[in-house]
């Protein structure tokens, strides 16, 4: 028998199930060699579902040259070899060769699912590029998808991001079903786009019309909530969480907590702190901000002690934060002290943010000349923001 005859008998006795199992075993990218290796020895290449998982693998290991390579040579292709190669490149931050993938499949006569467009849009809403979200909203609307929630909430998250908010309410009205994710992208669509009463009429349309939210959505509420500092709104928003008994987490927690707080009870805002049985760096730096943007500084400055004896290290936020509460409070020597302890002790580069505080800190105890001179001893681009906060000292 030929080696050829032999290698052919032995691939037609191998379950393309069982080869497939293999894959799981996968670790890295060398493992996926030797299992490509053995598909082309045995012949089970040849066999789409063998070459799609392949494919799919090496996309995972972002191993786009090897993932391209395979693609071209598939000959017949199916949903499932586009989609592996378009999110490939879009998992690995290669909007062009996406785009162009993407341009490829429409071509080639194959009916694209409702599983690859949100991966295009996804790519147009982290690009912010609202001129390929216009487009592929024309193919959505021509393939027949825009009953699809899936696909219709994508695309109200790409034109919130690019900010075209009419788009997205358009977008949204049209929708002839709507499922928790839809109402979820279209409160938080709003309040990004600076509408917080919209996401907060929108909450009250989800309650009359039945639909229950979750804790996701809440946090999208409370978030709306802050934005709008609306006192009556934010005892709403929270009695709805105590009704349906949704644990206060790190991530609704948080959210809650910023709610109250610029929604002027800073009390309530603390005791929901304190009673949060897990914390992370985003909570305590959205307490310490709390208590600065409330005149209590020293209370932030404490509040960051505590931080650190519970062993939570501070990041670029948690400055922020600080130097705004300093700067609020005339703390300047505490505000300075904290802006050196940046880069000396947590070798965090300050960026513009920083600097408008402190040139804040500097221009509200009377300090203009400190204040402009920071300004021009600057090294990294300045903002209006900065220029803004000097006319406080004058």
């Amino acid at each position: 028998m030929s080696k050829q005859a032999s290698i052919s008998q032995f691939s037609q006795t191998l379950d393309p199930k069982s080869y497939i199992s293999s894959f799981f075993k996968c670790r890295n990218l060398s493992q996926v060699h030797q299992v490509h290796g053995q598909a082309i020895v045995t012949g089970l290449i040849q066999q789409l579902s063998i070459a799609n998982k392949i494919l799919y693998e090496y996309t995972l290991h972002r191993a786009l040259e090897c993932a391209g390579a395979l693609f071209r040579g598939i000959t017949l292709k199916n949903q499932v070899s586009w989609s592996s190669m378009i999110g490939g490149y879009a998992k690995a931050g290669d909007y062009l060769s996406c785009y162009s993938t993407f341009r490829e499949y429409m071509r080639s006569g194959i009916r694209p699912d409702n599983f690859t467009l949100p991966l295009v849009m996804k790519v147009c809403r982290d690009t912010k590029d609202l001129v390929m979200g216009r487009l592929m909203h024309n193919v959505v609307c021509k393939l027949g998808f825009s009953s699809y929630c899936f696909v219709a909430a994508a695309l109200v998250d790409v034109y919130a991001k690019c900010k075209a908010i009419d788009y997205a309410k358009q977008m949204f009205d049209e929708m002839p079903k709507r499922d928790l994710v839809s109402w979820t992208v279209m409160i938080g669509a709003c309040t990004e786009c600076g509408n917080p009463q919209d996401s907060l009429d929108l909450f009250d349309r989800m309650r009359e019309e039945g639909v229950m939210l979750d804790k996701i959505a809440m946090v999208n509420v409370a978030n709306a909530s802050a934005k709008l500092g609306a006192m009556h709104k934010a005892k709403i928003v929270d009695d709805y969480i105590r009704k349906m008994k949704f644990p206060l987490d790190v991530i609704l927690g948080t959210a809650v907590i910023d709610m109250h707080a610029k929604c002027g009870n800073i009390e309530f805002a603390r005791e929901i702190f304190d009673k949060m049985r897990e914390k992370n760096v985003i909570s305590w730096s959205t307490m310490i901000a709390a208590h600065g943007y409330h005149g209590e500084g020293e209370k932030a400055l404490d509040l960051f002690r505590m931080m650190l004896g519970d062993g939570i290290l501070p990041n670029s936020i948690t400055f922020v934060s600080l130097l705004y509460s300093c700067s609020h409070s005339g703390l300047v020597e505490e505000g300075l002290r904290l802006f050196s302890l940046m880069e000396e002790e947590y070798v965090m580069r300050p960026d513009v943010k920083h600097f408008t505080c402190v040139v804040d800190l500097f221009c509200r105890a009377g300090k203009l000349d400190q204040a402009l001179k920071m300004i021009e001893d600057m090294n990294i681009e300045k903002d209006a923001g900065l220029w803004g906060g000097t006319s406080r000292g004058v």
